[in-house]
């Protein structure tokens, strides 16, 4: 008995609905930065700066998103894959660990990172000491003619044998022997013991981009000397940009810019928004990190390529972002649900000719050198992150009570008293059970939950 089959794919093809797909065709490239699976079809998403329209990055995001932790594993990974060099402007000394773990070198202001501000320019050119004029009036609220008086004594000693410092220029108004001279001296003594206002600077400082290198605001004693030290920390950052030459072409030569919790300088300083310009320019990649969209002005986000979106703080921020165009409807809607460490990441690239190319992560697979610490009444608690994450994930509890409780561990430098610990999540409306479940899972014993409960509300029972 013979058999015979008819076959007719045209026919077939033609009776069967196809759904698009609902993720972008990911480009195979073994270059680029491993980031995490896709959301969709949990294909792997890698970052490849050298085919985006520039290298610069801004990262949006609520306090315990995810921010950090995925520019930690950005900077880990561009190291050792792409043997980038790295500089972080690092606020409340989040990245210490990351730069011992590389073999960089961290530089806590005023401790072991002291600046001569004269010796960052150079004195015969008219304009340089007018900048050092003006950053020293800034600097103790001088008036205009006070102003003029700095500018026109140190362009007299500029041209003297040695280096001129703070304490040089406060001896040569004393010398006047006048009491506006005096009145000026003593005000010029207020800046003694300044980081940047030291004898001699005490670290090379145009190596600041060869290697692995943070620049630590935390040991300042206020905000108000962190933001005054920002704006010369930025117009060296830049000095250096200027005279550092990117090979554009070459691959694996990134010279990193890291500016975590950006949005204090942001306000304080506009070379920020010329930072991202000149990056875009030379080729350096600048990457900025901030809680709120509206910290970030338009020239950050014109001139950068790659934007990460974790969960946002409020409504105005998605309106904000909905407005400019760079998100629709439908993205808010899904970054709005958004876990821990998930987010969406939006890319120009270059053979797409500029059009955004948009992928969201269900979560960001990085590397960490963090741990947590939970101090009891006699006992130290050492929680990996693996384990705290994996805990935090686990309770019963909304996405914004556990964003909240992994941002307190931040902003706490992931260290912690064990009542503080129940306080703040009796706090956030957590059930009991659930604390105590939670405290077993990441390592406490029961006599200690006990322990630390009776600390913590000494008359609830």
């Amino acid at each position: 008995m013979n058999l015979k089959f008819n076959s007719n794919s045209k026919i077939a093809s033609e009776s069967m609905y196809l759904d698009r797909m609902s993720e972008e065709y990911l480009v195979d490239d073994l270059d680029g930065i491993y980031l995490g699976k896709s959301d969709v079809y949990k294909l792997p998403v890698l970052l490849d700066l050298d085919k985006m329209m520039n290298k610069n990055i801004a990262v949006l995001g609520m306090s315990g998103s995810g921010k950090s932790y995925f520019l930690k594993s950005f900077i880990i990974r561009s190291n050792l894959q792409r043997n980038s060099s790295v500089l972080i402007v690092d606020w409340n000394n989040e990245y210490s660990e990351v730069v011992k773990y590389l073999g960089g070198k961290t530089l806590r202001l005023g401790s072991n990172f002291k600046i001569n501000l004269f010796d960052l320019y150079d004195m015969r050119n008219v304009r340089n000491v007018r900048e050092i004029s003006d950053a020293i009036s800034y600097s103790i609220n001088l008036d205009q003619d006070e102003n003029y008086a700095v500018y026109s004594k140190v362009l007299t000693i500029r041209s003297r044998k040695g280096a001129i410092n703070l304490n040089k220029l406060i001896t040569e108004f004393k010398k006047d022997g006048n009491n506006k001279s005096d009145k000026l001296a003593s005000k010029l003594l207020q800046l003694n013991g300044s980081p940047m206002y030291a004898d001699k600077t005490d670290f090379p400082i145009y190596t600041l981009l060869n290697d692995v290198v943070s620049i630590d605001f935390s040991t300042l004693r206020d905000n108000t000397q962190r933001n005054e030290i920002s704006k010369s920390i930025f117009r060296i950052i830049l000095e250096l940009m200027h005279n550092t030459a990117i090979n554009k072409t070459g691959r694996g030569t990134e010279k990193l810019i890291i500016l975590d919790e950006a949005w204090r300088l942001i306000k304080n300083s506009e070379d920020v928004g010329v930072m991202f310009r000149e990056g875009r320019k030379y080729g350096f990649c600048v990457a900025v990190a901030t809680q709120m969209v509206n910290d970030i002005n338009n020239e950050v986000i014109s001139n950068s390529a790659c934007m990460f979106l974790f969960r946002l703080q409020n409504e105005g921020d998605y309106k904000l972002l909905v407005d400019c165009g760079i998100i629709k409807e439908e993205d808010k809607r899904k970054i709005m649900q958004l876990p821990v460490g998930g987010c969406m990441i939006s890319m120009a690239l270059t053979y797409n000719n500029g059009r955004i190319s948009k992928f969201f992560i269900e979560s960001i697979d990085g590397i960490t050198t963090s741990t947590y610490k939970i101090i009891g009444e006699k006992m130290q608690k050492i929680v990996s992150y693996k384990l705290f994450m994996g805990s935090t994930k686990k309770l019963m509890i909304s996405n914004e009570q556990r964003e909240h409780l992994i941002g307190f561990l931040a902003e706490n430098n992931n260290e912690v008293e064990d009542i503080q610990l129940i306080k703040f999540m009796a706090g956030l409306k957590i059930e009991r059970f659930e604390i105590i479940y939670y405290l077993r899972s990441i390592g406490l014993k029961d006599a200690e939950i006990v322990s630390a409960y009776d600390r913590a509300f000494p008359f609830a029972r």
